[in-house]
């Protein structure tokens, strides 16, 4: 497939080439991730090139939403044959079903951002129900709260439903705020009984979806960072950042300049910010994976014909 610039469109979640696209002698790559509570399909060529993405809430029917992912991929894609692998907390069982290529989600994470955002000191990824942060300023250390949702995308959802919204709205609302309240952070119940209150007694939706987020900030910083400091290049990841990415993270990165978090085992001042910047690393072109599995295509048995 030669270089040439191919404009993607957005419907809905999808996101699909505006006119269509001669892929017959395309070597595609397809990527799997089949979270907490969503599944993600992308498909790239030999270049690194996206060529096409999607993601749907599975509802714990992760079959029959891969099967439907498939189907409109297939729809764009064709019969073109693929190279695929499958990632995520969910995904190992489906790569069974499949008989696909799985590979762990941390590194999964790790090998992409390497490849396509080389310069990255630290990456954080909130799913549905669990984070993840991975440091490359010092070589590499990845830490990951496998074991509570508070501060995930499931946490999120449970707050905007208390405001009678979803995460975009949640989103939109915070953007509003002139005022910070103490929200906990750690368990969706306890943060329940502290956002009820505020709004039985009038305080302004905007301040609570914004107090919202930092309890999600604070949750990383002291949960996953723990006294290890944010700072230089900082990717945000998965589903939810691209949902909240603007209120999530400036409280991330304002959090760990200016909040000392008891909780963190190590002393506060270890969160503030470098006096000297940081090393550049140098960039490096996107290195695909090599996948040990055949190629498939989106009619191959168990594929397009995923059970429901």
């Amino acid at each position: 497939m030669n270089n040439e610039k191919i404009e993607l469109i957005h419907n809905g979640a999808e996101l699909a080439p505006a006119q269509p696209v001669d892929l017959t002698d395309a070597h595609l790559m397809l990527g799997i991730d089949v979270g907490s509570t969503t599944v993600k399909l992308s498909i790239i060529d030999e270049n690194g090139t996206l060529l096409y993405a999607n993601y749907e809430r599975h509802h714990t029917d992760v079959r029959a939403t891969a099967r439907e992912l498939f189907e409109k991929a297939q729809r764009v894609i064709g019969d073109a044959p693929l190279y695929a692998a499958i990632t995520g907390s969910g995904g190992m069982l489906l790569a069974q079903w499949l008989d696909l290529e799985f590979v762990q989600e941390v590194i999964a994470s790790k090998r992409a951002v390497e490849a396509l955002i080389p310069k990255t000191d630290v990456a954080i990824e909130l799913g549905g129900e669990d984070a993840k942060i991975i440091y490359f300023d010092n070589g590499i250390e990845q830490r990951m709260n496998g074991t509570c949702a508070g501060g995930t995308g499931a946490f999120i959802d449970q707050m905007a439903s208390l405001l009678k919204t979803d995460a975009t709205g949640l989103n939109d609302l915070a953007k509003d705020a002139k005022q910070i309240y103490p929200i906990a952070s750690r368990c969706g119940v306890f943060a329940k009984s502290d956002v009820q209150p505020l709004l039985n007694e009038g305080a302004a939706p905007a301040d609570v979806a914004a107090s919202i987020f930092q309890a999600v900030a604070n949750q990383t910083v002291s949960g996953l960072a723990c006294g290890h400091p944010i700072r230089g290049y900082v990717a945000f990841l998965a589903v939810l950042c691209n949902i909240s990415l603007s209120c999530v993270a400036v409280s991330i990165l304002r959090s760990t300049w200016t909040t000392n978090i008891s909780s963190c085992p190590r002393t506060p001042t270890s969160l503030l910010p470098r006096e000297q910047p940081l090393p550049e690393r140098p960039s490096a072109q996107p290195r695909l994976p090599s996948l040990s599995k055949p190629s498939i295509t989106l009619r191959s048995p168990g594929i397009g014909g995923c059970p429901s």
